[in-house]
């Protein structure tokens, strides 16, 4: 069973339970979710919520409550598209996303940059009359922190706009020894933003987990990052799963391989938003020792990146993820059966048992959960990948 509700957007107060044909969600990590229900259009309970003027693209949240024996869980919660209607099928579709997607369509700005002149976005360089240079007065910079804070800190500084205030609730600021710095005039998305922070080498993980209001009439959203000294956000729970056959909790094993780009030297360019060339590298023998042929990989897109230890760092990630193939499983667990539903997420750890399997090695094998996904079904898929890769 579970709850579709309507919640407005900005305040989180919930406005309506939905009767739904049946519903979807997904999450990954350091993606918001996507969500979506169908619900029948001549049904007199549907037709009396008035969903063409409740269910507004924009302004309203659509959230998914699983409710099992592990008690009610959030599957996601977040900003509403605009609804799809079918006449011919009296069928009308809603989907939303993770409230971090909202965040696509905000700037990395102060609140300042509302009302100053637009001309005021450079100003003369003291240094040479006949040059221009962003106004450090409408840039962002935040110093003295862990990447996690500062990926908290441009969300910060984005809900403390006029009519930004959404219910997002944030953690306490942990110092480090971190620097970002954002020009005005790029005007970067705080989305992408969130996303180069936790691309990094060593970045954090980030997720806003949706939750009841304290007096339960409206939702909310707890913003996590990972820290770094401990970057990804997972359990202290290690799972444990028995795929053998005999199991009744477990069906539909499967295992895949994301190749992605190999390579053995990674390049990141940058640096031409602030009109310099910046090229960085980091390399590796791994594959070619192992008998493979030279290939590189090129990260063009960090065009804002202006300090070369920032773009080295971006090196290193694609280089680590350049290494090999990456075999990646997948297999369905039940809701009603512990680890219960709500009792795991993504990024956390388990151990799953394997036992006469023409393609895996007999033994208790380590994976980390990189997805889930679940619909009206007792079901739920898990997609997990080897614990260190």
């Amino acid at each position: 069973m579970a709850r579709v509700i309507i919640a407005d957007l900005l305040t989180g107060r919930r406005l309506v339970d939905i009767p739904y044909l049946k519903y979807a969600w997904s999450r990954r990590r350091n993606r918001p979710e996507t969500l979506s229900c169908e619900v029948k259009s001549n049904n007199p309970d549907v037709r009396a919520l008035n969903l063409r003027n409740t269910a507004t693209g924009g302004k309203t949240a659509l959230a998914i409550v699983e409710e099992n024996g592990g008690g009610e869980w959030f599957a996601g919660a977040g900003e509403m598209n605009e609804p799809d209607y079918d006449d011919d099928a009296h069928r009308i579709t809603l989907t939303a996303s993770g409230i971090i997607d909202y965040f696509k369509g905000r700037t990395v700005l102060p609140p300042a940059a509302a009302t100053v002149a637009t001309s005021s976005f450079v100003i003369p360089d003291p240094a040479d009359s006949t040059k221009t240079i962003p106004n450090p007065a409408l840039g962002t910079m935040f110093t003295g922190l862990s990447l996690g804070t500062i990926l908290k800190k441009i969300i910060e500084q984005a809900l403390s706009w006029p009519s930004a205030n959404l219910p997002i609730v944030l953690p306490a600021d942990i110092a480090g020894v971190h620097t970002k710095t954002w020009d005005g005039i790029a005007f970067k998305s705080v989305s992408s933003a969130i996303a180069d922070i936790s691309n990094l080498e060593g970045g954090p993980d980030f997720r806003a987990d949706a939750r009841h209001q304290a007096d339960r009439k409206g939702i909310e959203w707890l913003l996590r990052t990972g820290t770094d000294t401990a970057p990804i956000i997972r359990s202290a729970t290690t799972h444990r799963w028995d795929l053998t056959a005999q199991q009744s909790n477990t069906r539909r094993l499967r295992v895949g391989y994301d190749a992605g780009m190999l390579g053995s030297v990674s390049w990141v360019t940058g640096g031409r938003s602030a009109d310099i060339a910046l090229v960085e590298r980091a390399s590796s023998n791994t594959l070619t020792d192992a008998g493979y042929p030279l290939r590189e990989v090129l990260d063009s897109s960090r065009v804002d990146v202006v300090e070369r230890p920032t773009a080295q760092r971006y090196a290193q990630e694609n280089l680590r993820r350049a290494q090999g193939a990456i075999e990646v499983y997948s297999f369905q667990v039940r809701k009603d059966s512990p680890p219960y539903l709500g009792q795991y997420d993504v990024g956390d750890w388990f151990t799953a048992i394997v036992k006469d399997n023409d393609w895996l090695p007999d033994g208790w094998h380590l994976w980390e959960i990189t997805g889930m996904s679940g619909d009206e079904g007792p079901w739920v898929t898990i997609t997990a990948v080897k614990v260190g890769i």
